[in-house]
């Protein structure tokens, strides 16, 4: 068992998960958010195949697990395997993660901004929103929009929040062109 003595920036769990996964680990990486608060993620040979956090499994426990901003990681590697799950390929999974790390906030989780009571996107707002984004982040882009992360935003609100998922400046702008477009046709 590989244990943290204390919690760390999300940025360096992600950090530490990206070595396990280099080291062609197997076992489970346990996230301490707080003490009723954990996740799990098992690791076949540095795959990711199974992920949990917060009453979610699979792929709708990653955009959980993003939320956080601070933690403890302990790595089992006698850990029984369970399952194997329907997950996006595990450099997909570490990019969206390391795209989420904060700068510098550690207080442990992060609430969605620019949240609007009572608003609704539409369906079509929906697709385009989410087939735009996969150009760019691949399958996260359904997590992420299941997951309800812009659910009551407006549309300039949720553009700007999905921007923020993408990595690479340069595609973050490109997606905002490319939805505005595809919504104004």
């Amino acid at each position: 068992m590989t244990k943290e003595s204390q919690s760390i920036p999300f940025s360096q769990l992600v950090a530490r998960l990206q070595q396990l996964c280099q080291e062609q680990r197997t076992g489970m990486a346990l996230i301490w958010a707080s003490s009723t608060s954990t996740g799990r993620i098992y690791l076949l040979e540095g795959q990711i195949v199974s992920a949990s956090f917060q009453g979610e499994k699979g792929a709708k426990a990653l955009p959980r697990l993003a939320t956080l901003t601070a933690g403890r990681l302990d790595f089992f590697s006698d850990a029984t395997k369970p399952a194997s799950e329907t997950l996006p390929p595990t450099d997909k999974i570490l990019a969206h993660l390391a795209a989420q790390a904060p700068k510098d906030d550690s207080s442990g989780s992060r609430a969605p901004s620019g949240v609007v009571t009572g608003t609704v996107l539409s369906a079509k707002t929906t697709t385009v929103l989410k087939e735009t984004l996969a150009e760019h982040i691949g399958p996260m882009a359904s997590v992420l929009l299941e997951s309800g992360l812009v659910d009551r935003q407006d549309l300039d609100t949720a553009i700007e929040t999905l921007a923020g998922k993408i990595p690479n400046p340069d595609n973050r702008e490109q997606f905002v062109q490319h939805v505005r477009t595809k919504l104004a046709s």
